[in-house]
């Protein structure tokens, strides 16, 4: 929440947040990247859209990337596999394909 009261899905936001996820969800963005709080559960973004997005994410602290601000912070990435499947079939000749792309979706994610 905007006030930090860390309330995650029991808080006034949530209803924002699901909006903001079904939004997601509807447009399949290419490239997504959010920034959270380092309370948030990552999982909550992948049980909801973890079927058309990949997700990566990290734990940063804002001052290891020059920010003047030492709290630790969530950065995430969400890449819409549907895109990731049409650049590897588009780009990438059939005798170079090692793998399948969930396979590719997979590494991505480790």
């Amino acid at each position: 929440s905007p006030q930090g009261l860390r309330r995650a899905d029991k808080g006034d936001d949530f209803p924002h947040w699901c909006c903001w996820a079904a939004q997601r969800r509807s447009l399949e963005d290419k490239v997504v990247i959010y920034e959270c709080s380092h309370c948030y559960d990552p999982s909550n973004i992948e049980e909801a859209l973890g079927d058309v997005y990949i997700h990566l994410h990290r734990m940063v602290c804002p001052s290891a990337l020059g920010f003047p601000v030492t709290r630790k912070r969530i950065y995430g990435l969400l890449i819409s596999r549907k895109h990731v499947y049409e650049f590897y079939h588009r780009e990438v000749p059939k005798e170079r394909r090692r793998c399948q792309v969930d396979q590719l979706c997979a590494r991505l994610v480790k």
